[in-house]
């Protein structure tokens, strides 16, 4: 075995491996160094790479880390279970502090955006989950369209409100968690899309929130074969809907970053893209879309993610180079894509707000 830097960037591990096919290496043998906040994630990712390399996996050394981490994959490969792998998580614990520093802030996490006050009125609630994955370009075209909206974090702390009642658009996120974690505030946002439907206000999902769509609704999400990173092109299906949603390109390059997926479709719904490595990435039901990539990306976000993208990542990248871009391929991209999305993006959130009450 040898010892390969996967990449010169902040936060990324150095991988102890020889996979044939995947690594160029030999013996079938791979590891991890990692750390016991970490054993969950690595221990999907071995479990992942017994399968795919038919052969043993190593864990580098012999640390509290290592051996959770490889307890945990002999777990999962026992019970055939899986972890959320949806995106990067940070694997960070805010503090008390930190968390009411940032419901002071009154701003979108991601900076730049002017958010409603909470107690006066508006018309567009954002459920976000996570810090680190704010309203990005959707808080931008809002304030360009001169909209009013309100903002909730849950890292913040922020409760979600009891109820959409009042609101003429209801946005929801995307995030690291899994739609299938036992998280209240998960649940919270279910029942608030729920809401919205029976009251006729459109609801648009960005990943994670197109997946809690799907689950409220009555679809599945399930983990995929393998996971989406980077810009990769769609394939719009040729329906009406669908190029009312997403335009007139057949096949436009969006941004992923999910390892999930909605794997059935609620009852009653159209769908209206997919990609070969995930056949559902939009579907509308009555006024809603639901979207599986991240039409609100920023180069900001991006440049955030990098920064921090989890130890799956890289290990992803070597696995699954037809669909995980490698950091320089991601920026190279983000420069001939983003004007692509941002005008796409514009023609989605104008579709959606067409279906708001008067």
């Amino acid at each position: 075995m040898r010892s390969v830097p996967l990449f010169n960037a902040a936060g990324f591990a150095t991988a102890v491996v020889g996979a044939p096919t995947d690594f160029q290496g030999e013996d079938g043998l791979g590891g991890f160094r990692t750390d016991p906040r970490h054993a969950k994630e690595l221990g999907q990712v071995i479990a992942d790479l017994r399968a795919r390399t038919r052969g043993a996996v190593w864990v580098v050394g012999t640390s509290r880390g290592a051996i959770s981490a490889a307890n945990a994959a002999s777990r999962l490969v026992a019970a055939r279970r899986t972890v959320s792998l949806n995106r990067r998580p940070r694997w960070r614990q805010a503090s008390r502090a930190s968390c009411a520093a940032a419901r002071t802030r009154a701003c979108s996490y991601d900076g730049g955006m002017t958010v409603s006050d909470f107690t006066a009125p508006a018309d567009v609630l954002v459920l976000q989950h996570l810090f680190e994955d704010g309203p990005g370009f959707l808080g931008e075209w809002l304030d360009a369209q001169g909209v009013n909206w309100h903002l909730r974090c849950a890292e913040a702390g922020e409760d979600y409100p009891a109820s959409v009642r009042g609101y003429r658009g209801l946005a929801v996120l995307g995030g690291a968690w899994s739609a299938n974690d036992e998280r209240p505030t998960l649940r919270q946002a279910e029942a608030l899309i729920r809401e919205a439907d029976a009251l006729g206000i459109p609801v648009i999902g960005h990943c994670l929130g197109g997946q809690l769509m799907a689950r409220a609704f009555g679809g599945k999400v399930d983990r995929l074969r393998q996971p989406e990173v980077g810009w990769l092109p769609i394939t719009r299906l040729d329906s009406p809907a669908a190029r009312e949603w997403l335009g007139d390109a057949v096949q436009p390059t969006v941004y992923q970053w999910h390892q999930d997926g909605f794997t059935e479709l609620p009852p009653g719904a159209e769908l209206l893209a997919s990609s070969s490595t995930c056949a559902h990435q939009a579907f509308a039901l009555r006024q809603h879309l639901a979207m599986q990539f991240h039409i609100e990306i920023t180069p900001a976000k991006i440049k955030d993610w990098l920064e921090t993208p989890g130890h799956a990542y890289p290990v992803h990248v070597l696995l699954h180079r037809n669909s995980v871009q490698d950091p320089a391929s991601m920026n190279a991209a983000t420069l001939r894509h983003q004007s692509g999305s941002e005008a796409m993006a514009d023609g989605i959130y104008r579709a959606w707000r067409a279906r708001w009450k008067a």
